[in-house]
């Protein structure tokens, strides 16, 4: 009987050491689940803040994108209105700078015909 209960108590022994290696092994696996899974939170953390800045930058993109169409714009105005600003006062000046020569040839023809001035008639026949 002493056999038996010898490679009773074996056998016990045996079934022992095997469960806690198999729990040693389990806690290993468990640890290293924990870690893991820890690290895959940081990782989701990391993506999902980054994913945010991405879009707080897209955002941001948009809208100065659009303030710059919209100065874009506004300037393009400021230069229309000054150009027709330019054009009128060049038909001004012009339409005065007409008007002076005319009032400085009516001058001359006079001064021509009450004989103080006597002009000199060009090669080509043309009166200056």
């Amino acid at each position: 009987m002493s056999l038996l209960i010898a490679v009773v108590q074996q056998a016990f022994h045996e079934e022992v050491l095997a469960t806690a290696r198999i729990n040693q092994s389990m806690r290993r696996r468990r640890k290293h689940l924990e870690r893991v899974t820890c690290e895959l939170r940081e990782d989701l953390e990391h993506e999902r803040s980054r994913r945010l800045d991405l879009i707080d930058n897209v955002t941001r993109l948009s809208l100065e994108r659009e303030k710059n169409r919209s100065d874009f714009a506004f300037a393009q105005l400021e230069n229309e209105r000054a150009q027709r600003s330019l054009r009128g006062d060049i038909s001004e000046l012009q339409t005065r700078a007409d008007s002076q020569h005319r009032e400085h040839k009516y001058l001359l023809e006079m001064l021509e015909r009450k004989g103080f001035l006597h002009r000199k008639k060009s090669r080509t026949g043309d009166t200056a």
